[in-house]
């Protein structure tokens, strides 16, 4: 409980009721207090009171009347009335016109908690309901802010709700990347939408500079819920121009026919791009993509179509290299244009991403280097075929991304991996079969097949011969 105001003319009466409250279960904020009704009702204008705790006679304005004054007020406050029997009919009218209890005097302090508990129960109740309301309302007011597909029935349900509640005075909306560090004079508290741009709803004339460093869209002047998803669709507009900007500015929406803008990126930009980064010339890359925001800042090309082109680079760059990379993470954050800040942002991410896929690409195709892997790879599988080996256990033995190691395995061994490791094994078992006395699936087990079919199997196919006939053979030989 925040506040209760003890109103009382009698100062030891008062003093004791307030002494009470301070010690009471039920935890109280502040207790105010006040000689007279008049006195009384100065506090109440002024503040927020949740429970009002008043004797019914009291000289100029006594309790009976103030009551009736807290009726006009925007909350009136819980009303407990203390006085003696000679007021109980008083008292009784004013338990019929809202008042929650009646307390006789002297005030039983057991009495006082017990009516205090439940005024908090009530008050609770009334908090929680009130938050569940205005959480159902500011949710309604985002959907209807962003979502601009509201089948037409169920925004008419939507704004016959909550439009009573919206300003009903003109706004504007201001957009930007980040809530700016100042905010200007708000109608609503800022909404965002599911990138956590921050968007704002402002009266007119709005002064624009609370926060000198961000990049703000402004849309026109607007009326009334029913055309919040419309200012918010021009605030998002001007935004995406204002992203382009060489710096910091705040840029109102234009009207359709001032926009000038028009043009794609055509694929074959998108595939020299991606070409020139495979090839290591990243920075000429690069300086292709600061062209391309340059087109949209001398306005030759949209801020959307500019987006569609980062996205379509991305997945280029990804469809031709991820074969040889491991999936890249940056990589897909560059794919989204406007999860940056701005377009010098972008552009930063994007080029520092290039640089070190270049450097990085550049090494992982260092023929020396790679061919020493390789021979690495070829040493320890000699060394270890017995072993539960397979390519990613050798790949990483030898620090070389999976795909990469595949591929240069064959290109420099001249079998694939499986190939070549079954080489190794059946010729470690045709030496076993001619020097031994082990069984042979014990020779199988030995140069690492847990299946002795399998074993069979393999023998045989590299071999043409059983391992059984092929001992039989080696025998004869001897003789």
């Amino acid at each position: 409980m925040k506040t209760i105001l003890v109103v009382e003319d009698e100062k030891l009466i008062r003093q004791g009721l307030v002494a009470m409250l301070r010690r009471a279960p039920v935890p109280v904020e502040t207790v105010l207090e006040a000689r007279n009704g008049q006195q009384a009702l100065e506090i109440l204008h002024a503040q927020p009171v949740e429970v009002l705790i008043t004797d019914i006679r009291m000289p100029g304005m006594d309790g009976i009347e103030l009551m009736q004054r807290t009726k006009s007020l925007p909350h009136p406050p819980l009303a407990i009335v203390v006085s003696g029997y000679d007021d109980f009919n008083y008292a009784v009218e004013m338990l019929r016109g809202g008042v929650r209890d009646y307390l006789l005097k002297p005030v039983e302090r057991q009495k006082l908690y017990d009516t205090l508990q439940k005024l908090e129960n009530e008050l609770s109740t009334a908090r929680h309901e009130c938050e569940n309301t205005e959480q159902l309302r500011r949710q309604a007011l985002r959907y209807l802010a962003l979502d601009g597909s509201i089948p037409t029935a169920e925004r008419e349900k939507l704004l016959a709700r909550y439009a009573a509640t919206f300003p009903p005075s003109g706004y504007t909306v201001l957009y930007s990347h980040l809530q700016p560090g100042a905010l200007p004079p708000l109608l609503e508290q800022p909404i965002h939408d599911i990138r956590g741009n921050c968007i704002l709803i402002v009266p007119p004339d709005t002064p624009t500079d609370a926060d000198p460093t961000a990049r703000l869209g402004q849309s026109a002047l607007h009326h009334g819920l029913a055309e919040l998803n419309m200012a918010c669709a021009e605030a998002a507009t001007a935004y995406r121009r204002a992203y382009f900007a060489p710096g910091a500015c705040c840029l109102a929406w234009q009207p359709p026919a001032e926009e000038t803008a028009a043009g794609v990126v055509e694929e074959k930009e998108i595939q020299k791009i991606t070409q020139l980064v495979g090839v290591s010339r990243w920075r000429e890359a690069y300086t292709q993509v600061e062209a391309l925001t340059l087109r949209v800042q001398n306005n030759l090309l949209t801020p959307e179509a500019m987006g569609d082109a980062a996205r379509a680079l991305a997945k280029q760059l990804a469809a031709t290299y991820r074969t040889m990379l491991p999936v890249d993470e940056d990589l897909d954050n560059i794919a989204d244009i406007w999860r940056y800040a701005s377009v010098q942002e972008y552009l930063a991410a994007l080029g520092g991403w290039m640089d070190a896929f270049t450097q990085r690409l550049a090494h992982e195709f260092d023929d020396y280097h790679n061919k020493q892997k390789i021979r690495d790879a070829v040493v320890f599988m000699r060394n270890n075929y017995a072993q539960s080996l397979n390519m990613a256990v050798v790949s990483n033995e030898v620090s070389m991304n999976y795909s990469l190691f595949s591929l240069l395995f064959k290109q420099y061994v001249g079998s694939n991996f499986v190939s070549y490791l079954q080489t190794l094994r059946v010729e470690e078992a045709k030496r076993l079969l001619t020097e031994t006395e082990y069984r042979v699936g014990e020779i199988g087990h030995k140069v690492g097949f847990t299946d002795e079919k399998n074993f069979l199997k393999v023998f045989k196919q590299n071999v043409g011969i059983t391992p059984t006939e092929y001992r039989k053979a080696g025998q004869l030989g001897k003789r």
